[in-house]
Protein backbone atom coordinates (compact mmCIF):
# COMPACT_ATOMS: atom_id res chain seq x y z
CA UNK A 1 0.00 0.00 0.00
CA UNK A 2 1.78 3.15 -1.12
CA UNK A 3 -0.13 5.61 1.29
CA UNK A 4 -2.94 5.79 3.91
CA UNK A 5 -5.27 7.68 0.88
CA UNK A 6 -5.03 4.07 -1.36
CA UNK A 7 -5.83 2.09 1.66
CA UNK A 8 -8.86 4.47 2.28
CA UNK A 9 -9.63 3.64 -1.24
CA UNK A 10 -9.23 0.43 -1.18
CA UNK A 11 -11.48 -0.20 2.62
CA UNK A 12 -14.20 2.14 -0.25
CA UNK A 13 -14.13 -0.10 -2.46
CA UNK A 14 -14.68 -3.01 0.15
CA UNK A 15 -18.29 -1.33 0.52
CA UNK A 16 -19.03 -0.52 -3.21
CA UNK A 17 -19.89 -3.57 -4.09
CA UNK A 18 -21.50 -7.11 -2.85
CA UNK A 19 -20.18 -10.66 -3.08
CA UNK A 20 -21.21 -11.34 -6.42
CA UNK A 21 -19.85 -7.71 -7.74
CA UNK A 22 -23.42 -5.89 -7.35
CA UNK A 23 -24.84 -2.85 -5.63
CA UNK A 24 -25.87 -4.10 -2.72
CA UNK A 25 -27.85 -3.06 0.79
CA UNK A 26 -26.54 0.57 1.82
CA UNK A 27 -23.83 0.80 4.45
CA UNK A 28 -24.22 3.70 7.22
CA UNK A 29 -21.93 6.66 7.17
CA UNK A 30 -21.13 5.03 10.68
CA UNK A 31 -20.66 2.01 10.18
CA UNK A 32 -18.03 2.34 7.75
CA UNK A 33 -16.60 4.96 9.86
CA UNK A 34 -16.41 2.06 12.50
CA UNK A 35 -14.84 0.04 9.83
CA UNK A 36 -12.12 2.35 9.04
CA UNK A 37 -11.52 3.78 12.53
CA UNK A 38 -10.51 0.10 13.52
CA UNK A 39 -7.35 0.78 11.60
CA UNK A 40 -6.48 3.48 13.89
CA UNK A 41 -4.01 1.54 15.65
CA UNK A 42 -2.91 -0.55 12.96
CA UNK A 43 0.76 -0.32 11.15
CA UNK A 44 0.40 -0.01 7.66
CA UNK A 45 3.63 -1.46 6.08
CA UNK A 46 4.76 -0.83 2.26
CA UNK A 47 7.84 -1.26 0.36
CA UNK A 48 8.78 1.61 -1.46
CA UNK A 49 12.43 2.97 -2.43
CA UNK A 50 13.40 -0.98 -0.94
CA UNK A 51 12.70 0.46 2.66
CA UNK A 52 9.70 -0.15 4.96
CA UNK A 53 7.36 2.55 5.21
CA UNK A 54 4.93 2.86 8.35
CA UNK A 55 1.70 4.81 8.41
CA UNK A 56 -1.41 5.04 10.70
CA UNK A 57 -4.89 6.17 9.67
CA UNK A 58 -6.38 8.28 12.10
CA UNK A 59 -9.99 8.22 13.04
CA UNK A 60 -10.68 12.21 12.01
CA UNK A 61 -9.16 10.95 8.37
CA UNK A 62 -11.48 8.23 8.64
CA UNK A 63 -14.42 9.95 9.70
CA UNK A 64 -13.81 12.12 6.50
CA UNK A 65 -13.42 9.32 4.64
CA UNK A 66 -16.23 7.72 5.59
CA UNK A 67 -18.65 10.05 3.66
CA UNK A 68 -16.46 9.46 0.78
CA UNK A 69 -17.30 5.68 1.24
CA UNK A 70 -21.54 6.61 1.23
CA UNK A 71 -21.29 7.51 -2.30
CA UNK A 72 -20.87 3.74 -3.37
CA UNK A 73 -23.95 2.84 -1.59
CA UNK A 74 -27.33 2.17 -3.21
CA UNK A 75 -29.89 3.88 -2.06
CA UNK A 76 -33.73 3.25 -2.35
CA UNK A 77 -36.45 5.48 -3.49
CA UNK A 78 -36.82 8.20 -0.81
CA UNK A 79 -33.69 7.11 1.50
CA UNK A 80 -30.99 8.65 2.36
CA UNK A 81 -27.44 7.53 1.32
CA UNK A 82 -26.81 5.81 4.40
CA UNK A 83 -28.48 2.76 6.67
CA UNK A 84 -31.52 4.24 8.64
CA UNK A 85 -31.19 0.99 10.74
CA UNK A 86 -27.45 2.08 11.47
CA UNK A 87 -28.49 5.52 12.57
CA UNK A 88 -26.84 6.66 15.74
CA UNK A 89 -27.28 10.47 15.66
CA UNK A 90 -29.61 13.06 15.95
CA UNK A 91 -29.07 14.31 12.46
CA UNK A 92 -29.11 10.84 10.84
CA UNK A 93 -32.24 9.97 12.39
CA UNK A 94 -34.16 13.40 11.60
CA UNK A 95 -33.12 12.74 7.80
CA UNK A 96 -34.13 9.08 8.25
CA UNK A 97 -37.56 10.24 8.98
CA UNK A 98 -38.11 13.20 6.55
CA UNK A 99 -38.35 11.95 2.85
CA UNK A 100 -37.56 15.57 1.01
CA UNK A 101 -34.15 15.55 4.12
CA UNK A 102 -33.78 11.74 2.53
CA UNK A 103 -33.68 12.96 -0.73
CA UNK A 104 -31.29 15.98 -0.24
CA UNK A 105 -29.22 13.88 1.51
CA UNK A 106 -28.80 11.42 -1.64
CA UNK A 107 -28.33 14.58 -4.12
CA UNK A 108 -25.41 15.86 -1.93
CA UNK A 109 -23.70 12.41 -1.66
CA UNK A 110 -23.67 12.45 -5.74
CA UNK A 111 -22.81 16.12 -5.50
CA UNK A 112 -19.70 15.34 -3.74
CA UNK A 113 -18.69 11.83 -5.38
CA UNK A 114 -19.16 14.14 -8.45
CA UNK A 115 -16.41 16.42 -7.05
CA UNK A 116 -14.11 14.15 -5.93
CA UNK A 117 -13.69 13.35 -9.44
CA UNK A 118 -11.54 15.84 -10.18
CA UNK A 119 -10.19 17.55 -6.75
CA UNK A 120 -10.33 14.72 -4.16
CA UNK A 121 -8.87 17.39 -1.46
CA UNK A 122 -11.37 20.31 -2.23
CA UNK A 123 -14.48 17.68 -1.99
CA UNK A 124 -12.98 16.17 1.59
CA UNK A 125 -12.07 19.56 3.23
CA UNK A 126 -16.09 20.09 1.93
CA UNK A 127 -17.40 17.13 3.68
CA UNK A 128 -15.82 17.29 6.76
CA UNK A 129 -17.14 20.87 7.26
CA UNK A 130 -20.54 19.60 6.15
CA UNK A 131 -20.72 16.52 8.00
CA UNK A 132 -19.59 19.11 11.38
CA UNK A 133 -22.12 21.48 10.65
CA UNK A 134 -25.24 18.98 10.26
CA UNK A 135 -23.96 16.81 13.32
CA UNK A 136 -23.71 19.86 15.11
CA UNK A 137 -28.17 20.68 14.03
CA UNK A 138 -29.00 17.88 16.05
CA UNK A 139 -33.09 17.12 15.00
CA UNK A 140 -33.63 20.26 13.99
CA UNK A 141 -35.09 19.55 10.91
CA UNK A 142 -34.47 23.68 8.89
CA UNK A 143 -30.85 23.77 10.42
CA UNK A 144 -30.37 20.21 8.23
CA UNK A 145 -31.67 21.09 5.28
CA UNK A 146 -29.60 24.61 5.76
CA UNK A 147 -26.53 23.20 5.93
CA UNK A 148 -27.59 20.01 2.99
CA UNK A 149 -28.09 23.57 0.68
CA UNK A 150 -24.45 24.91 1.90
CA UNK A 151 -23.07 21.50 0.96
CA UNK A 152 -24.96 21.47 -2.37
CA UNK A 153 -23.53 24.71 -3.02
CA UNK A 154 -20.26 23.79 -2.43
CA UNK A 155 -19.97 21.15 -4.16
CA UNK A 156 -21.32 22.62 -7.46
CA UNK A 157 -24.21 20.97 -7.67
CA UNK A 158 -27.20 21.22 -10.51
CA UNK A 159 -29.97 21.63 -7.37
CA UNK A 160 -28.08 24.38 -5.59
CA UNK A 161 -26.98 26.54 -8.80
CA UNK A 162 -31.12 26.12 -9.88
CA UNK A 163 -32.40 26.75 -6.70
CA UNK A 164 -35.00 23.83 -6.88
CA UNK A 165 -34.83 22.84 -3.77
CA UNK A 166 -38.12 23.54 -2.29
CA UNK A 167 -38.57 25.41 1.03
CA UNK A 168 -38.08 23.51 4.17
CA UNK A 169 -40.82 24.51 6.64
CA UNK A 170 -44.21 26.16 5.89
CA UNK A 171 -42.29 28.54 8.95
CA UNK A 172 -40.26 29.74 6.05
CA UNK A 173 -41.32 32.43 3.69
CA UNK A 174 -39.14 34.04 0.82
CA UNK A 175 -36.96 36.47 1.47
CA UNK A 176 -38.19 40.16 0.86
CA UNK A 177 -36.86 41.88 -1.54
CA UNK A 178 -33.75 43.39 0.97
CA UNK A 179 -30.45 41.71 -0.64
CA UNK A 180 -29.34 38.89 0.85
CA UNK A 181 -26.76 38.83 3.59
CA UNK A 182 -25.12 35.51 1.99
CA UNK A 183 -26.66 33.98 -1.06
CA UNK A 184 -27.90 31.58 -2.38
CA UNK A 185 -29.23 29.85 1.19
CA UNK A 186 -30.67 32.52 3.34
CA UNK A 187 -34.28 31.78 4.64
CA UNK A 188 -37.02 34.03 6.88
CA UNK A 189 -37.75 32.01 9.59
CA UNK A 190 -40.75 33.09 11.50
CA UNK A 191 -40.61 33.67 15.35
CA UNK A 192 -41.56 30.97 17.73
CA UNK A 193 -42.21 31.45 21.50
CA UNK A 194 -42.23 28.02 23.89
CA UNK A 195 -42.76 30.27 26.83
CA UNK A 196 -39.50 30.01 28.20
CA UNK A 197 -37.84 31.63 25.37
CA UNK A 198 -39.19 33.85 22.55
CA UNK A 199 -37.12 34.12 19.31
CA UNK A 200 -38.43 37.13 16.82
CA UNK A 201 -38.49 36.75 13.01
CA UNK A 202 -34.74 36.15 11.30
CA UNK A 203 -33.32 35.48 9.02
CA UNK A 204 -30.40 32.46 8.65
CA UNK A 205 -28.07 30.72 6.58
CA UNK A 206 -24.42 29.58 6.57
CA UNK A 207 -21.79 31.71 5.18
CA UNK A 208 -19.82 30.69 2.44
CA UNK A 209 -17.16 29.32 4.47
CA UNK A 210 -19.61 26.93 5.88
CA UNK A 211 -20.48 28.81 9.79
CA UNK A 212 -24.06 29.45 10.95
CA UNK A 213 -25.51 33.06 10.72
CA UNK A 214 -28.71 34.26 12.16
CA UNK A 215 -30.24 38.60 12.18
CA UNK A 216 -33.11 39.90 13.77
CA UNK A 217 -35.01 43.17 12.78
CA UNK A 218 -33.54 45.07 15.90
CA UNK A 219 -30.08 45.20 14.58
CA UNK A 220 -28.81 41.88 16.32
CA UNK A 221 -26.98 39.03 14.81
CA UNK A 222 -24.82 36.03 15.30
CA UNK A 223 -22.11 33.96 13.58
CA UNK A 224 -21.12 30.66 15.03
CA UNK A 225 -20.38 26.97 14.43
CA UNK A 226 -23.78 26.26 16.17
CA UNK A 227 -26.81 27.64 15.07
CA UNK A 228 -28.56 28.32 18.39
CA UNK A 229 -27.46 31.90 18.60
CA UNK A 230 -27.15 31.63 22.78
CA UNK A 231 -23.88 29.61 21.94
CA UNK A 232 -21.03 30.76 21.33
CA UNK A 233 -19.34 32.82 18.78
CA UNK A 234 -19.82 36.33 17.70
CA UNK A 235 -22.64 38.15 18.86
CA UNK A 236 -23.36 41.54 16.94
CA UNK A 237 -25.73 44.55 17.84
CA UNK A 238 -26.42 47.73 15.98
CA UNK A 239 -28.85 51.10 16.08
CA UNK A 240 -29.35 54.28 14.59
CA UNK A 241 -27.99 57.05 17.07
CA UNK A 242 -31.38 59.05 17.36
CA UNK A 243 -29.33 61.82 18.44
CA UNK A 244 -27.16 62.12 15.65
CA UNK A 245 -28.30 59.32 13.31
CA UNK A 246 -24.71 57.48 13.23
CA UNK A 247 -25.04 53.77 12.77
CA UNK A 248 -23.10 52.22 15.64
CA UNK A 249 -22.17 48.29 16.04
CA UNK A 250 -20.19 46.33 17.98
CA UNK A 251 -19.01 42.48 17.79
CA UNK A 252 -18.34 40.71 21.03
CA UNK A 253 -16.96 37.42 21.41
CA UNK A 254 -16.87 36.24 25.26
CA UNK A 255 -14.97 33.32 24.46
CA UNK A 256 -11.83 35.29 22.73
CA UNK A 257 -12.37 38.30 25.07
CA UNK A 258 -12.68 41.06 22.47
CA UNK A 259 -14.89 43.91 21.60
CA UNK A 260 -15.22 45.38 18.05
CA UNK A 261 -16.97 49.12 17.87
CA UNK A 262 -17.74 50.68 14.83
CA UNK A 263 -19.16 54.42 15.25
CA UNK A 264 -19.05 57.16 12.68
CA UNK A 265 -15.66 55.67 11.12
CA UNK A 266 -16.02 52.48 8.78
CA UNK A 267 -12.85 51.14 11.03
CA UNK A 268 -13.33 50.13 14.38
CA UNK A 269 -11.74 50.13 17.54
CA UNK A 270 -10.50 46.68 19.05
CA UNK A 271 -10.82 46.75 22.71
CA UNK A 272 -10.48 44.06 25.59
CA UNK A 273 -13.19 42.45 27.27
CA UNK A 274 -12.67 42.35 31.42
CA UNK A 275 -9.70 45.01 31.00
CA UNK A 276 -10.54 47.69 33.85
CA UNK A 277 -7.76 48.39 36.01
CA UNK A 278 -7.07 52.34 35.52
CA UNK A 279 -4.03 53.41 34.13
CA UNK A 280 -2.78 50.00 32.78
CA UNK A 281 -2.37 49.12 29.25
CA UNK A 282 -3.34 45.83 27.76
CA UNK A 283 -2.31 43.60 24.72
CA UNK A 284 -3.15 41.56 22.05
CA UNK A 285 -1.75 38.90 19.66
CA UNK A 286 -2.56 37.47 16.50
CA UNK A 287 -0.92 33.70 16.13
CA UNK A 288 2.52 34.43 16.16
CA UNK A 289 2.72 38.23 15.15
CA UNK A 290 4.20 40.54 17.02
CA UNK A 291 2.19 42.11 19.94
CA UNK A 292 -0.06 45.29 19.89
CA UNK A 293 -0.69 47.25 22.97
CA UNK A 294 -3.64 48.59 23.92
CA UNK A 295 -3.84 52.00 25.88
CA UNK A 296 -5.07 52.40 29.32
CA UNK A 297 -8.85 52.15 28.05
CA UNK A 298 -7.71 48.54 26.66
CA UNK A 299 -8.56 49.28 22.74
CA UNK A 300 -6.30 49.37 19.65
CA UNK A 301 -7.06 51.32 16.60
CA UNK A 302 -8.83 49.97 13.83
CA UNK A 303 -6.25 49.14 10.90
CA UNK A 304 -5.33 46.46 13.48
CA UNK A 305 -8.96 44.14 12.40
CA UNK A 306 -7.29 43.26 9.20
CA UNK A 307 -5.14 41.16 11.23
CA UNK A 308 -7.37 39.91 13.54
CA UNK A 309 -10.19 39.22 10.48
CA UNK A 310 -6.83 36.88 8.84
CA UNK A 311 -6.01 34.96 11.99
CA UNK A 312 -6.38 31.95 13.80
CA UNK A 313 -6.28 32.53 17.24
CA UNK A 314 -5.85 35.42 19.31
CA UNK A 315 -3.97 36.02 22.87
CA UNK A 316 -5.25 39.29 25.03
CA UNK A 317 -3.58 40.54 28.18
CA UNK A 318 -6.16 42.17 30.53
CA UNK A 319 -5.36 44.00 33.82
CA UNK A 320 -8.91 43.45 36.07
CA UNK A 321 -9.51 45.39 39.23
CA UNK A 322 -8.62 45.41 42.02
CA UNK A 323 -5.92 42.83 40.79
CA UNK A 324 -2.99 44.92 39.82
CA UNK A 325 -1.17 41.88 37.48
CA UNK A 326 -2.23 41.02 33.88
CA UNK A 327 -4.15 37.91 32.98
CA UNK A 328 -2.95 36.19 29.54
CA UNK A 329 -6.58 34.16 27.45
CA UNK A 330 -6.07 32.33 24.08
CA UNK A 331 -8.80 31.71 21.93
CA UNK A 332 -9.84 31.24 18.41
CA UNK A 333 -10.86 33.77 15.92
CA UNK A 334 -12.30 30.96 13.75
CA UNK A 335 -15.76 32.84 12.07
CA UNK A 336 -14.70 36.35 12.80
CA UNK A 337 -14.39 37.04 9.07
CA UNK A 338 -18.21 36.26 8.22
CA UNK A 339 -19.02 38.46 11.44
CA UNK A 340 -17.58 41.50 10.39
CA UNK A 341 -19.10 40.93 7.03
CA UNK A 342 -22.52 40.91 8.32
CA UNK A 343 -21.71 43.51 10.61
CA UNK A 344 -21.41 45.45 7.61
CA UNK A 345 -24.64 44.06 6.00
CA UNK A 346 -26.31 45.28 8.74
CA UNK A 347 -24.99 48.57 9.59
CA UNK A 348 -25.78 49.33 5.92
CA UNK A 349 -29.32 48.17 6.01
CA UNK A 350 -30.38 48.35 9.37
CA UNK A 351 -32.97 51.22 8.76
CA UNK A 352 -34.59 49.06 6.03
CA UNK A 353 -34.42 45.19 7.62
CA UNK A 354 -38.01 43.82 7.73
CA UNK A 355 -39.25 40.65 7.17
Amino acid sequence: MANDESELDRIGDLHRKDDNGLCGKTQSIDSTYDRINSLQSREIRAQGAGRAVRMRVWGFASFVFAFAAATFTCAYAGSPSFDCRKALHDDERTICSDPSLASTDLETTQAFDTLRKTNRQQALAIARKFLARRRACGSDTDCIALSQQWALGQFGSKYAAQGTRPNRSTSRQEPSRLALAFQPNERVVSGSDDGILKIGPHREGLTPDGFFYSFYTDGSGHVGEQSDPLMSGWSISCNVDPMDDVRRCNVTSFEAKLFIFFGSSDKPRICLLGHDFPGRTGAIRVDKQSPVETDTSGCVGGDFVTALASGQNVTTRFVKWPYDYPVDHTDSLTGLRSALDLTVFIRKNIDRITF
